[in-house]
Protein backbone atom coordinates (compact mmCIF):
# COMPACT_ATOMS: atom_id res chain seq x y z
CA UNK A 1 0.00 0.00 0.00
CA UNK A 2 1.63 3.53 -1.43
CA UNK A 3 2.53 5.65 1.59
CA UNK A 4 1.18 9.08 2.33
CA UNK A 5 1.69 12.54 2.33
CA UNK A 6 0.98 13.65 6.17
CA UNK A 7 2.35 17.24 7.45
CA UNK A 8 5.38 15.68 8.81
CA UNK A 9 8.34 14.16 7.08
CA UNK A 10 6.93 12.44 4.17
CA UNK A 11 9.14 8.43 3.78
CA UNK A 12 10.18 7.47 0.22
CA UNK A 13 8.22 6.19 -1.84
CA UNK A 14 7.70 4.95 -5.54
CA UNK A 15 5.19 6.93 -7.78
CA UNK A 16 4.11 4.41 -10.76
CA UNK A 17 5.72 5.61 -13.73
CA UNK A 18 3.95 6.39 -16.67
CA UNK A 19 2.89 4.16 -19.50
CA UNK A 20 4.88 5.33 -22.76
CA UNK A 21 2.60 6.41 -25.90
CA UNK A 22 2.97 7.47 -29.05
CA UNK A 23 1.61 10.78 -28.69
CA UNK A 24 3.75 13.95 -27.92
CA UNK A 25 1.72 14.96 -25.44
CA UNK A 26 1.69 11.93 -23.63
CA UNK A 27 5.15 11.07 -23.55
CA UNK A 28 6.34 14.66 -22.16
CA UNK A 29 3.97 14.27 -18.55
CA UNK A 30 5.99 10.69 -18.70
CA UNK A 31 8.86 12.06 -17.14
CA UNK A 32 9.13 12.51 -13.97
CA UNK A 33 10.62 9.27 -12.32
CA UNK A 34 10.08 7.54 -9.06
CA UNK A 35 13.45 8.93 -7.33
CA UNK A 36 12.26 12.60 -7.72
CA UNK A 37 8.71 12.04 -6.76
CA UNK A 38 10.12 10.59 -3.23
CA UNK A 39 12.21 13.23 -2.28
CA UNK A 40 9.89 15.54 -1.50
CA UNK A 41 5.98 15.25 -0.49
CA UNK A 42 5.48 17.74 -3.31
CA UNK A 43 6.52 16.22 -5.77
CA UNK A 44 3.97 13.54 -5.88
CA UNK A 45 1.48 16.59 -5.88
CA UNK A 46 3.70 17.51 -8.92
CA UNK A 47 3.57 13.98 -10.53
CA UNK A 48 -0.31 14.21 -9.75
CA UNK A 49 -0.50 17.11 -11.61
CA UNK A 50 1.73 15.36 -14.81
CA UNK A 51 -0.54 12.64 -15.11
CA UNK A 52 -3.76 14.90 -14.90
CA UNK A 53 -2.32 16.88 -17.91
CA UNK A 54 -1.33 14.09 -19.65
CA UNK A 55 -5.42 12.72 -19.25
CA UNK A 56 -6.43 16.48 -19.95
CA UNK A 57 -4.83 16.47 -23.01
CA UNK A 58 -6.14 12.56 -24.00
CA UNK A 59 -9.96 13.73 -23.45
CA UNK A 60 -9.12 16.71 -25.39
CA UNK A 61 -7.77 14.44 -28.37
CA UNK A 62 -10.88 12.08 -27.91
CA UNK A 63 -13.33 14.64 -27.96
CA UNK A 64 -11.31 16.14 -31.31
CA UNK A 65 -11.70 12.95 -32.86
CA UNK A 66 -15.64 12.60 -31.84
CA UNK A 67 -16.25 15.60 -33.28
CA UNK A 68 -14.70 14.41 -36.28
CA UNK A 69 -17.01 11.04 -36.13
CA UNK A 70 -20.11 11.28 -38.04
CA UNK A 71 -21.24 12.17 -41.75
CA UNK A 72 -19.17 14.99 -43.27
CA UNK A 73 -20.69 18.10 -44.68
CA UNK A 74 -19.59 17.16 -48.39
CA UNK A 75 -21.17 13.50 -47.67
CA UNK A 76 -24.21 15.15 -46.39
CA UNK A 77 -24.64 17.00 -50.00
CA UNK A 78 -23.77 14.27 -52.34
CA UNK A 79 -26.43 12.53 -50.56
CA UNK A 80 -29.05 15.08 -51.12
CA UNK A 81 -28.09 16.13 -54.50
CA UNK A 82 -28.37 12.07 -54.96
CA UNK A 83 -31.28 11.70 -53.42
CA UNK A 84 -32.97 14.89 -55.49
CA UNK A 85 -32.09 13.82 -58.57
CA UNK A 86 -33.22 10.25 -58.15
CA UNK A 87 -36.60 11.76 -57.19
CA UNK A 88 -36.72 14.04 -60.56
CA UNK A 89 -36.36 11.09 -62.48
CA UNK A 90 -38.80 9.01 -60.79
CA UNK A 91 -41.47 12.58 -61.40
CA UNK A 92 -40.26 12.77 -65.28
CA UNK A 93 -40.91 8.95 -66.18
CA UNK A 94 -44.34 9.30 -64.00
CA UNK A 95 -45.06 12.37 -66.18
CA UNK A 96 -43.92 10.62 -69.05
CA UNK A 97 -45.97 7.56 -68.52
CA UNK A 98 -49.14 10.25 -68.05
CA UNK A 99 -48.30 11.72 -71.40
CA UNK A 100 -47.81 8.39 -73.18
CA UNK A 101 -51.43 7.03 -72.05
CA UNK A 102 -52.73 10.54 -72.79
CA UNK A 103 -51.23 10.30 -76.57
CA UNK A 104 -52.35 6.62 -77.01
CA UNK A 105 -55.74 7.89 -76.35
CA UNK A 106 -55.55 11.16 -78.38
CA UNK A 107 -54.75 8.61 -81.13
CA UNK A 108 -57.62 6.78 -80.86
CA UNK A 109 -59.94 9.29 -80.88
CA UNK A 110 -58.10 10.39 -84.18
CA UNK A 111 -58.51 7.32 -86.01
CA UNK A 112 -62.28 7.16 -84.76
CA UNK A 113 -62.31 10.81 -86.39
CA UNK A 114 -60.39 9.71 -89.72
CA UNK A 115 -63.04 6.42 -90.06
CA UNK A 116 -65.92 8.42 -89.72
CA UNK A 117 -64.72 10.96 -92.06
CA UNK A 118 -63.35 8.73 -94.60
CA UNK A 119 -65.37 5.64 -94.09
CA UNK A 120 -68.15 7.20 -96.76
CA UNK A 121 -71.20 6.43 -94.18
CA UNK A 122 -71.25 10.80 -93.81
CA UNK A 123 -71.90 12.57 -96.82
CA UNK A 124 -73.35 15.92 -95.57
CA UNK A 125 -71.07 18.50 -96.07
CA UNK A 126 -71.27 20.72 -93.12
CA UNK A 127 -70.56 17.16 -91.03
CA UNK A 128 -67.83 16.58 -92.86
CA UNK A 129 -66.58 20.00 -92.25
CA UNK A 130 -67.56 19.43 -88.50
CA UNK A 131 -64.96 16.39 -88.55
CA UNK A 132 -62.39 18.02 -90.51
CA UNK A 133 -62.14 20.55 -88.02
CA UNK A 134 -62.01 18.25 -84.76
CA UNK A 135 -59.64 16.64 -86.45
CA UNK A 136 -57.20 19.26 -87.09
CA UNK A 137 -57.63 20.01 -83.25
CA UNK A 138 -56.73 17.13 -82.51
CA UNK A 139 -54.08 16.74 -83.98
CA UNK A 140 -52.88 20.09 -82.83
CA UNK A 141 -53.32 18.80 -79.32
CA UNK A 142 -51.28 15.27 -80.18
CA UNK A 143 -48.51 17.94 -81.33
CA UNK A 144 -48.43 19.23 -78.16
CA UNK A 145 -48.56 16.76 -76.18
CA UNK A 146 -45.29 15.04 -78.14
CA UNK A 147 -43.59 17.87 -78.02
CA UNK A 148 -43.60 18.08 -74.29
CA UNK A 149 -42.91 14.22 -74.09
CA UNK A 150 -39.67 14.99 -76.10
CA UNK A 151 -38.57 17.69 -73.67
CA UNK A 152 -39.46 15.11 -70.88
CA UNK A 153 -37.67 12.68 -72.58
CA UNK A 154 -34.52 15.12 -73.12
CA UNK A 155 -34.45 15.96 -69.42
CA UNK A 156 -34.49 12.79 -68.52
CA UNK A 157 -31.31 12.08 -70.16
CA UNK A 158 -29.62 14.52 -68.42
CA UNK A 159 -31.05 13.32 -65.19
CA UNK A 160 -30.17 10.14 -65.96
CA UNK A 161 -26.15 11.29 -66.94
CA UNK A 162 -26.38 14.09 -63.90
CA UNK A 163 -27.31 10.96 -61.69
CA UNK A 164 -24.30 8.66 -62.87
CA UNK A 165 -21.97 11.35 -62.21
CA UNK A 166 -22.65 12.18 -58.64
CA UNK A 167 -23.53 8.61 -57.64
CA UNK A 168 -19.76 8.16 -58.96
CA UNK A 169 -18.51 11.04 -56.72
CA UNK A 170 -20.72 9.45 -54.09
CA UNK A 171 -19.37 6.54 -53.81
CA UNK A 172 -15.83 8.48 -53.86
CA UNK A 173 -16.20 10.19 -51.31
CA UNK A 174 -17.83 7.47 -49.11
CA UNK A 175 -15.08 5.23 -49.61
CA UNK A 176 -12.50 7.84 -48.38
CA UNK A 177 -14.61 8.59 -45.75
CA UNK A 178 -15.38 4.74 -44.44
CA UNK A 179 -11.40 4.63 -44.59
CA UNK A 180 -11.30 7.70 -42.64
CA UNK A 181 -13.70 6.68 -39.94
CA UNK A 182 -11.99 3.39 -38.87
CA UNK A 183 -8.84 5.38 -38.91
CA UNK A 184 -10.39 7.49 -36.29
CA UNK A 185 -11.91 5.00 -34.07
CA UNK A 186 -8.96 2.79 -34.02
CA UNK A 187 -7.22 5.79 -32.51
CA UNK A 188 -10.07 6.87 -30.50
CA UNK A 189 -9.23 3.30 -28.87
CA UNK A 190 -5.87 3.62 -28.24
CA UNK A 191 -6.51 6.63 -26.62
CA UNK A 192 -9.36 5.54 -24.58
CA UNK A 193 -6.62 2.58 -23.51
CA UNK A 194 -3.87 4.76 -22.41
CA UNK A 195 -6.71 7.41 -20.55
CA UNK A 196 -7.85 4.27 -18.70
CA UNK A 197 -4.20 3.40 -17.71
CA UNK A 198 -3.53 6.82 -16.55
CA UNK A 199 -6.82 7.21 -14.49
CA UNK A 200 -5.83 4.17 -12.48
CA UNK A 201 -2.51 5.37 -11.94
CA UNK A 202 -3.89 8.48 -10.68
CA UNK A 203 -5.80 6.47 -8.58
CA UNK A 204 -2.74 5.40 -7.09
CA UNK A 205 -0.86 9.03 -6.89
CA UNK A 206 -4.14 10.43 -5.01
CA UNK A 207 -3.73 7.51 -2.69
CA UNK A 208 -0.07 9.15 -2.05
CA UNK A 209 -1.22 12.78 -1.47
CA UNK A 210 -3.29 13.74 2.09
CA UNK A 211 -6.59 15.01 2.22
CA UNK A 212 -6.27 18.94 2.91
CA UNK A 213 -2.67 18.34 0.26
CA UNK A 214 -5.75 17.05 -2.32
CA UNK A 215 -7.91 19.58 -1.43
CA UNK A 216 -5.89 22.65 -1.98
CA UNK A 217 -4.77 21.05 -5.60
CA UNK A 218 -7.90 20.56 -6.72
CA UNK A 219 -8.92 24.35 -5.59
CA UNK A 220 -6.07 25.42 -7.60
CA UNK A 221 -6.42 23.52 -10.23
CA UNK A 222 -9.73 24.63 -11.07
CA UNK A 223 -8.42 28.13 -11.19
CA UNK A 224 -5.39 27.79 -12.73
CA UNK A 225 -5.80 26.33 -16.03
CA UNK A 226 -5.23 22.89 -14.79
CA UNK A 227 -2.07 23.71 -13.29
CA UNK A 228 -2.16 23.64 -9.44
CA UNK A 229 1.91 22.98 -8.67
CA UNK A 230 4.95 25.30 -10.28
CA UNK A 231 8.48 24.34 -10.26
CA UNK A 232 10.66 26.32 -9.29
CA UNK A 233 13.92 26.77 -11.38
CA UNK A 234 16.53 29.58 -10.82
CA UNK A 235 14.50 31.21 -8.32
CA UNK A 236 11.91 31.70 -10.50
CA UNK A 237 7.79 30.42 -10.11
CA UNK A 238 7.49 28.37 -13.10
CA UNK A 239 3.50 29.60 -13.03
CA UNK A 240 3.91 33.41 -13.30
CA UNK A 241 7.48 33.49 -13.38
CA UNK A 242 8.34 36.09 -11.03
CA UNK A 243 11.22 36.22 -9.02
CA UNK A 244 10.88 34.54 -5.31
CA UNK A 245 11.90 35.37 -2.14
CA UNK A 246 14.68 33.54 -1.20
CA UNK A 247 12.90 32.30 2.32
CA UNK A 248 10.30 31.12 0.27
CA UNK A 249 11.88 29.22 -1.80
CA UNK A 250 13.66 27.34 0.99
CA UNK A 251 10.51 26.97 3.10
CA UNK A 252 9.21 25.24 -0.07
CA UNK A 253 12.33 22.93 -0.22
CA UNK A 254 12.66 21.69 3.11
CA UNK A 255 8.75 22.26 4.26
CA UNK A 256 6.43 19.13 4.49
CA UNK A 257 3.28 21.20 4.03
CA UNK A 258 2.65 23.42 0.47
CA UNK A 259 4.11 26.72 0.61
CA UNK A 260 2.27 28.51 -2.06
CA UNK A 261 3.64 31.63 -4.45
CA UNK A 262 2.87 34.92 -2.91
CA UNK A 263 2.16 35.96 -6.87
CA UNK A 264 -0.02 33.48 -8.21
CA UNK A 265 -0.47 31.45 -5.20
CA UNK A 266 0.56 27.52 -6.82
CA UNK A 267 2.16 25.34 -4.89
CA UNK A 268 5.60 25.38 -5.44
CA UNK A 269 7.54 22.64 -6.19
CA UNK A 270 11.60 22.97 -5.49
CA UNK A 271 13.63 19.66 -7.27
Amino acid sequence: MGNVITHGAATASVVPSLPMARYSVYNRHATLSSAVAAMHPMAYLYALQETDLAIDSLRQQIAQIDAQLGETEELIQLKTQVEATRKRIQQLHSQQRDLELETLSLQDKIKGVENKLYGGEITNPKELQGLLEDLQALKKQLSLLEDRLLTLMIEGDEQEKALRKQEERLSQVLTAWQEEQEKLKAERGQLEEQLRLLEAQRDAQVAQVAPPFLSLYEGLRARRQGRAVAKVERGLCGGCHIALPVSLVQRARTGSSPVQCSSCERILYVP
